[in-house]
């Protein structure tokens, strides 16, 4: 028996009569993580085998920053961030959105530079 499997059947025999649900508070790590989530998913590697810093995927990961940069201005505002995300999940908030800035600028200059974003992404 894989781990997998011995899981599923924990999950299913096990665990049915619990009643478990998933954690949908309004607790800021919770709400961090998900938007974190969302947008490390939206940065699809062209070649993920290579790791993220190999060549081919850096050009990919500068495209993707510059697609979220509208304006040109070499950083990604709160506003921008926030519309990409919005357009991923129409779900997203102003607060997990304003959480998940906060988090990727680091130098807190209200601009995420592409140093900012590649470390926020592939930590």
């Amino acid at each position: 028996m894989t781990f997998v499997e011995l899981a599923d059947w924990i999950m299913k025999y096990r665990m049915e009569d619990l009643h478990l649900k998933l954690d949908d508070s309004e607790d800021e790590e919770v709400q961090f993580e998900a938007a974190s989530a969302t947008l490390k998913a939206s940065v699809d590697l062209s070649f993920p085998e290579l790791g993220a810093d190999s060549d081919l995927n850096m050009l990919k990961i500068k495209e993707v920053f510059a697609a979220w940069d509208n304006d040109n201005s070499g950083g990604i505002e709160f506003e921008e961030l926030a519309s990409v995300m919005k357009a991923l999940n129409p779900d997203f908030t102003d607060r997990k959105c304003r959480l998940l800035f906060e988090a990727a600028d680091t130098n807190h200059d209200g601009i995420i530079t592409f140093d900012e974003f590649f470390v926020f992404v592939f930590r």
